[in-house]
């Protein structure tokens, strides 16, 4: 471990001397361990890997307890980020900075998406839209008072209400398809 104080912006560096870097190979470390002699352990520890023979190591975060670590985070050398599920073994959260696309419970995100959500549910907070473009054409709804609203233009042009009705151009449908338009056919 080399440091350089003597500076306004003091650095640590730690260095491998080994001149070839292995598969799987921990390149440098730093432990975090808690003072308390009857229970000593590290609490915490970051570390440079690489997984390959030819170096691009990742960041890998670790905390835990008096039983052992677990990995919560890695960040890769292009970027990508990994977060990990509560034994610290398999990726839930992974951000794929290349194709600039979130995946939730999978790190395969198909080609072209955004998002990618293996199993489960998107729940929005009452009245929040899923919008495209600049927000114009939406999606929104309302739990409590039970209904989806479609817009396009700024304007809602389709509601399905609580009890299953459609209405079209109208916010209170008062039959299972309720069109609000002179010229309906």
């Amino acid at each position: 471990v080399e440091s350089n104080s003597g500076v306004s912006s003091p650095t640590i560096l730690i260095k491998d001397t080994d001149t070839s870097i292995a598969a799987n190979q921990v390149l440098g470390k730093i432990d975090f361990e808690i003072s308390d002699a009857s229970n000593p352990a590290i609490q915490a520890r970051i570390d440079a890997y690489s997984s390959t023979s030819y170096g691009n190591p990742s960041l890998r975060f670790f905390t835990g307890d008096l039983t052992g670590l677990h990995q919560y985070m890695n960040i890769a050398y292009n970027g990508d980020i990994s977060f990990y599920e509560d034994t610290g073994t398999t990726a839930k959260l992974f951000w794929d900075a290349s194709a600039e696309s979130l995946g939730i419970g999978t790190t395969s995100i198909p080609s072209g998406n955004k998002l990618a959500i293996n199993t489960g549910s998107i729940n929005l907070s009452n009245d929040w839209s899923l919008n495209w473009g600049d927000g114009s054409a939406a999606i929104n709804g309302n739990g409590s008072s039970d209904y989806v609203r479609f817009y396009t233009a700024d304007t809602e042009r389709m509601r399905i209400d609580a009890s299953g009705r459609v209405g079209i151009n109208t916010d209170s449908p008062a039959a299972a398809l309720d069109i609000s338009q002179a010229n309906a056919r």
